[in-house]
């Protein structure tokens, strides 16, 4: 039988082969992805962005130049932004398109832990890898955030990938290592821990140690140097805002681990009820702990192993010495690494129901979990233009728009089509942003004002009644409201 099976597969010209090989490869794939964009395009013609996000809209708006000049004044890489501004003169600029650039980076990260994966020998298992980490609730979460973290988890496991092929030889492998670590410098500053893990991890590891070469080692050293050229820039452009990471509230032990659970998974650590929730990272965290007494037999999964751990080390060390870094939105460059060796720790149970039970109750957790990020509820903006368009015209058609933030700004421009123009009087000083709502509404009888209520207490109540502002009428969705006011 052997034999004839054999016989049989010579027999089979080598084209058909390569195409069977390519069609088993990309039906899983397929599948995969096919599930990762439900999940994370769900309902997504109701999405509202929060502010950050809005940031993001208003910059696909501006100049390159502007670009590289606002975001390391802020504290980011500008590379995501200029493909955001790309991609919007390409698909359009509308919430959807924006969200769909976010999945579509979440898309390639999918691809880059399955890569990964069979970089660490894990074979078949790296559908595994790759279809835990597309039901992942934190990672869905990403996939619809309109912000470079989605990209950021893509860049992790690409690290991961590229240093295995690294580890095989090749000039090109060096090649793409290197300038992946500077594509990564311009992405995200985060990135930086990822290669130091790397590092320390072909360091630390003598059977690692020993397959590296020269090229290697360059590459990872181009990597530090741009993410350290980087770093500088930032720390030097940031220097004329007072705190650019000010909005960030130190968090105590509790928020501390509560964030740590849900970039591996969980659920808050005051959520109420332990459920099922916690399945997920308690089995990363004993997959973690198998793999630090596994690498002796797997030294790869040192590369694994120094991925999920090492960054949590440095982001924990840096809030605690510098910066409050230790946020889901940073953290999340664990989560390939945390995955990877999640998998390489079911691969190790020795019987096969158990195994295949475990990988579907993390599946099933996970996939509960993110079926409702879809639901999650916004700043309720959208609602609140939505509402403005219908009732501006049989209300006061011809009064002009104010917003209490820049932000909301473009909110009420990106979610009303382009079809109204608000104006952002500035919160500096009173008596200049009066004087400034007096230059917009001159000649006006009635004034629109939309903002957060919750967050822009500026131009709250008082403000108006200083000034002998009456309210004819206001509407109110979660922490957003529009207000129509006569003007005497």
């Amino acid at each position: 039988m052997a034999d004839d099976s054999s016989e049989l597969e010579s027999a089979i010209p080598p084209m058909a082969l390569h195409r069977s090989a390519l069609l088993g490869w990309l039906l899983p794939a397929a599948a995969i992805l096919g599930v990762y964009a439900a999940l994370s395009l769900a309902e997504l013609g109701s999405k509202d962005l929060n502010v950050d996000e809005l940031v993001t809209s208003a910059l696909a708006r501006v100049s390159a130049g502007e670009i590289l000049d606002d975001r390391p004044r802020q504290g980011h890489g500008p590379l995501y932004f200029l493909l955001v501004q790309g991609w919007v003169e390409v698909a359009g600029h509308t919430v959807e398109t924006l969200a769909l650039f976010s999945a579509l980076l979440g898309a390639f990260g999918i691809v880059a832990t399955g890569w990964a994966a069979r970089e660490l020998g894990f074979g078949r298992w790296s559908w595994v890898a790759m279809g835990l980490l597309a039901v992942h609730p934190e990672f869905v979460h990403l996939g619809r955030f309109v912000r470079p973290y989605s990209g950021a988890v893509a860049f992790a496991a690409l690290q991961i990938a590229l240093a295995g092929w690294a580890l095989r030889g090749g000039r090109r492998a060096a090649l793409a290592l290197a300038c992946a670590g500077v594509a990564g410098a311009l992405w995200h500053h985060s990135l930086v821990t990822g290669w130091i893990a790397l590092g320390l991890a072909v360091a630390a590891v003598p059977a690692l140690r020993r397959g590296s070469g020269a090229a290697l080692w360059v590459a990872l050293s181009v990597a530090l140097l741009a993410h350290g050229g980087m770093l500088f820039w930032v720390w030097k452009a940031s220097r004329t805002v007072a705190d650019p990471l000010g909005w960030i509230e130190p968090a105590g032990w509790a928020e501390s681990l509560s964030v740590m659970l849900k970039v591996f998974g969980g659920k808050d650590l005051w959520a109420g009820r332990l459920e099922f929730g916690w399945v997920v990272p308690l089995a990363i965290a004993g997959a973690i702990g198998w793999c630090f007494q596994a690498t002796r037999r797997r030294p790869r999964l040192a590369l694994a192993l120094a991925g999920a751990v090492v960054p949590l080390a440095l982001l924990g060390a840096v809030t605690l010495l510098a910066q409050p870094m230790w946020r889901e939105r940073y953290l999340v460059v664990c989560l390939p690494g945390g995955l990877l060796c999640l998998v390489a720790g079911l691969r190790c149970v020795p019987w096969r129901w158990p195994r295949a039970g475990g990988i579907a109750l993390l599946a099933a957790v996970s996939l509960v979990r993110a079926e409702g990020v879809s639901e999650e509820r916004g700043s309720g903006l959208r609602e609140v233009v939505a509402r403005l368009e219908r009732e501006r015209p049989a209300r006061a058609p011809r009064a002009p728009i104010i917003t209490t933030s820049a932000n909301a700004v473009e909110g009420v421009r990106l979610h009303s089509g382009g079809r109204l123009e608000a104006f952002f009087p500035g919160r500096a000083d009173y008596a200049e942003s009066w004087v400034r709502v007096r230059e917009i509404t001159e000649g006006a009888d009635h004034l629109w004002v939309v903002g957060y209520r919750k967050v822009d207490e500026f131009f709250g109540a008082e403000f108006w009644r200083r000034e002998g502002v009456r309210e004819v009428w206001r509407k109110e969705e979660n922490v957003s409201e529009v207000r129509l006011y006569a003007l005497e």
